[in-house]
């Protein structure tokens, strides 16, 4: 035996197989710094028990994860790219996105926003700033509200019906997005720090994915604004790592509830008003409204024949009213006939 366990250790060298195992190929593989997309992947997506998207944080059902993520489009502009959301908010029909994507009406009138959806595939629409436009600076809450057409099979997000959905520390948070102007990618991680209008979150972001929605639970509770700046030494100190420190740099976005409560005194309260009661108008009530319009219409004429026929019947009295006088007249003066004869 001892004979055999040399020649074993001879040919393999200290006796350790000279192949690899599985075990150890995939060790030395995660050892390695992983790539930008390895980060963005969906595979931690596509099964039931990863709906539930971290540490207090609910079931989502696949129906309505797949209308979130449908929502989310890449905009592009000039060669520029950008994230941003189809949303309905105030009658209104829009996509939600950064200021520093679309800074100006100009550019928003030539960008289009294109829609990576599950069943009807890729969906390009265009933005009409001409017709409802409002933001913010980048150096305050940094958002574009802007008009567009419905990108057909799309739901949009009902900020109408949004919630101040709770959000403390630690709770994880997923952010869908286009960055570097690719596909369509989900990354998810805890949030750091909430500092209204602000939160930080530790959520892998590139360029690209600037107008982003954040969620939590899959509704929507901020916007993404920018990634940290290293020329800047921004981010926290987490651990020292062999021989070097280890600096996790933190994303910043803003809070919806801070980005609606300013659209909110931008939007013209007449404008809303009229598209709000348009579209809740319901088919039933359009019916009543032209029934009570025929109606109405119905009693006018009835009232102008009345009319007309009161003035028949006066003429018709005046006529009658002179014959009498007339036959009278004749009666008196003794003339009869039609000719008038005297007796």
């Amino acid at each position: 035996m001892k004979k055999d366990e040399k020649a074993s250790k001879a040919v393999n060298g200290k006796g350790k197989s000279k192949t690899p195992s599985k075990e150890e190929g995939s060790e030395s593989n995660s050892n390695a710094a992983p790539t930008f997309w390895s980060r963005f992947t969906r595979k931690e997506y596509d099964n039931d028990s990863s709906l539930e998207t971290g540490r207090g944080n609910k079931f989502v059902p696949r129906s309505i994860r797949d209308a979130r993520e449908d929502a989310v489009c890449k905009i592009e502009c000039e060669g520029r790219n950008g994230s941003g959301f189809f949303v309905h908010y105030q009658g209104h029909l829009a996509v939600l996105t950064n200021n520093h994507v679309l800074p100006t009406r100009k550019v928003a009138s030539i960008a289009v926003a294109i829609f990576q959806t599950v069943h009807k595939g890729s969906i390009e629409i265009s933005l009409y700033p001409q017709r409802l436009w409002h933001t913010s600076p980048k150096e305050e809450l940094d958002y574009t509200f802007v008009a567009c057409e419905s990108p057909t099979g799309v739901e949009p997000i009902d900020l109408d019906a949004w919630s101040k959905t709770s959000a403390q520390k630690g709770d994880t948070i997923v952010i869908v997005q286009h960055p570097e102007g690719g596909e369509k990618a989900v990354a998810s991680g805890p949030i750091c720090a909430l500092q209204p209008p602000y939160l930080t979150y530790e959520v892998d972001t590139a360029s690209g994915s600037s107008g982003s929605p954040i969620f939590k639970d899959y509704e929507p509770i901020a916007l993404h604004h920018r990634a940290p700046r290293p020329d800047k030494q921004e981010g926290l100190f987490l651990s020292m790592s062999c021989n070097a420190a280890r600096i996790k740099h933190t994303n910043k976005g803003v809070l919806l509830s801070s980005i609606l409560e300013s659209l909110e005194s931008k939007l013209t309260p007449k404008d809303a008003k009229v598209k709000a009661k348009a579209k809740e108008m319901s088919e039933a009530e359009k019916s009543k409204a032209s029934i009570l319009e025929k109606l109405r219409v119905g009693a006018a004429v009835c009232a102008a024949n009345r009319k007309q026929e009161g003035k028949k019947k006066e003429k018709k009295e005046e006529k009658a009213g002179w014959k009498m006088g007339c036959s009278a007249s004749r009666k008196e003066n003794g003339v009869t006939g039609k000719k008038g004869k005297k007796k």
